[in-house]
């Protein structure tokens, strides 16, 4: 369940798709940072978000984006807790960076849907990559 799920995500962030992207989640939405700051999304503020990540995946030359489900929690009768580690590479299949981070899924109006994202590890390897550019 969570598999197909996953994999139509990536699709969607391969294909750099802000849109197609946005429709994996249940807004409001709430994303929580590797420092535990919590930030609250709408849908226009997510999008300008995911426009800027975009750019950055642009930047770094990502072609394609892989993930492995690292493992899934039941929080509730209603919500789990699944961890992925994603793949991000080059159009060569060079490996750019890996990175883990955890959703907390539901059901909304009959469709799976992300209700929060818990960054473990992307945000410093995005840091360091763009430091590497600056170089």
């Amino acid at each position: 369940m969570y598999s197909e799920l996953f994999r139509s995500y990536a699709s969607a962030f391969t294909a750099m798709d802000v849109k197609a992207i946005a429709s994996f989640y249940d807004f409001p939405m709430t994303f929580y940072s590797e420092t535990g700051e919590s930030l609250p999304f709408d849908e226009d503020t997510f999008n300008r978000n995911s426009e800027s990540l975009v750019d950055l995946y642009k930047d770094f030359q990502i072609a394609t984006v892989d993930f492995e489900l690292e493992s899934q929690t039941n929080v509730s009768d209603v919500l789990e807790l699944v961890s992925v580690i994603w793949h991000f590479k080059k159009v060569s299949g060079e490996l750019v960076y890996s990175a883990v981070t955890r959703y907390l899924v539901g059901v909304s109006n009959g469709l799976l849907k992300i209700k929060a994202v818990f960054v473990i590890d992307e945000s410093a390897k995005i840091q360091q990559l763009k430091l590497s550019l600056q170089a």
